[in-house]
């Protein structure tokens, strides 16, 4: 057999190879996004490479196909989180809505379930964990821990890190309309108190960690169990 047909045959048979493995390592969300892992070099934490439903990692501060969806604290992904969702105002009795739709809360506890349930986005078997197998919702400490130890001060700062996290805005309790798009980035994080949720937030100006309604749609980054 001629030695420059063995060559072929057997660069065709690696290539083979490495594209089969690259399509097993794939992160998929719920949906069947794909995405790409980021190494924190301060932390050693494994993070995905951008928000829950971003079809893309961010071009610019304001790149709107990089803001992602917009979930309710401790929903799964159904279909509420995306930015054109309907809405309606009667809460959910379940965990698990049996709709897609955006559950206003204009009322205390402003949270989108009667009767509440801090237990939804707790660790990867929380039981609407909305992200890819082997990932899950970051605690507020963890959230914390990157900002502090890059010393980020602004939404410009975290834009320019290794997260690239974008100001995406947020949807609002209330009325389920969209706010402060390219301007302020609410991330939501697992953890809780009392009847309100701890996110972070930053904008212009600053970079803190807050509590708020389990209603508001904010933007989900996953990190590696």
């Amino acid at each position: 057999m001629n030695k420059s047909f063995i060559k072929i045959i057997l660069s065709v048979g690696i290539l083979s190879i490495a594209t089969t493995e690259c399509l097993a390592n794939e992160i998929k969300d719920k949906s069947g996004t794909v995405y790409n892992t980021v190494v924190s070099p301060y932390t050693g934490k494994v993070w995905l490479d951008r928000n829950i439903g971003a079809s893309r990692v961010c071009l610019s501060l304001d790149d709107k196909a990089c803001y992602g969806d917009y979930f309710q604290w401790g929903r799964g992904a159904d279909g509420h989180e995306k930015e054109k969702s309907q809405s309606k105002s009667t809460l959910s009795s379940k965990d698990t809505p049996t709709h897609s739709k955006f559950l206003k809360a204009p009322e205390s506890p402003y949270d989108w379930r009667g009767g509440q349930n801090s237990d939804l986005w707790q660790e990867i078997d929380g039981a609407n964990n909305p992200c890819p197998t082997n990932f899950r919702i970051p605690t507020i400490d963890e959230l914390m821990a990157e900002t502090k130890k890059q010393e980020l001060k602004n939404s410009k700062d975290v834009y320019e890190s290794f997260l690239k996290l974008p100001s995406a805005g947020y949807k609002d309790r209330s009325t389920s309309f969209l706010h402060k798009k390219g301007i302020r980035g609410n991330l939501w994080s697992s953890s809780t108190i009392n009847k309100y949720s701890d996110y972070l937030l930053f904008n212009l100006t600053e970079i803190k960690r807050y509590s708020d309604s389990r209603a508001n749609g904010f933007a989900v980054r996953c990190i590696k169990n």
